[in-house]
């Protein structure tokens, strides 16, 4: 029974049989479609939540954050040139032949990548994106080969979950 109003207030009233395309969609059947339903349902929001900003946040310096040119690369460890300690925050590096644009921002703890790093095409549409723990890739990752967004809405998100990579999840803390 639903709940529904009469005459004079609230009253019940028997529910009416649900017809065809109404109510709970049918189950996806196989494993790509169960795959792709999950990607649609909990991946996309998340795309487009990402997508929107590309091209603000490509020019922005982050705030607090070292210019990756700045510090010295031993074998796969950051440190910082004064110390010569493993460095530990928020660093950015911008394209050669555009000093104002960025082409990588992310973070370092204790020298290695940790947390979110996002990479730039020179467009300012992002080619990479997503969770490094101790160095290596966890969670959602989405990679944009083309430097250019394709011609419609449905062509972007069909390329972008074709370009997803699905890692173990990240660690929390």
């Amino acid at each position: 029974m639903d709940v529904g109003r009469v005459k004079g207030g609230v009253g019940v009233v028997p529910a009416r049989p649900k017809g065809p395309g109404e109510g709970d969609p049918a189950p996806a059947t196989g494993r790509l479609r169960g795959f792709a339903a999950f990607l649609f349902r909990r991946v996309a929001p998340l795309v487009l939540a990402l997508g929107f900003p590309l091209i603000a946040t490509a020019c922005e310096t982050p705030v607090g954050s070292t210019d990756l040119a700045t510090l010295v690369q031993q074998d796969s460890t950051y440190l910082t040139p004064d110390t010569r300690e493993p460095f530990t925050g928020r660093v950015y590096r911008r394209f050669p032949d555009k000093p104002d644009q960025n082409q990588l921002v992310g973070a370092l703890k204790d020298g290695v990548w940790e947390g979110e790093l996002t990479v730039y095409h020179a467009s300012g549409r992002i080619r990479y994106q997503g969770e490094l723990h101790r160095g290596a890739p966890c969670g959602v990752w989405v990679e944009n080969r083309e430097d250019g967004p394709p011609g419609s809405l449905y062509q972007e998100l069909k390329q972008e979950i074709e370009s997803m990579g699905v890692y173990d999840p990240c660690p929390d803390g």
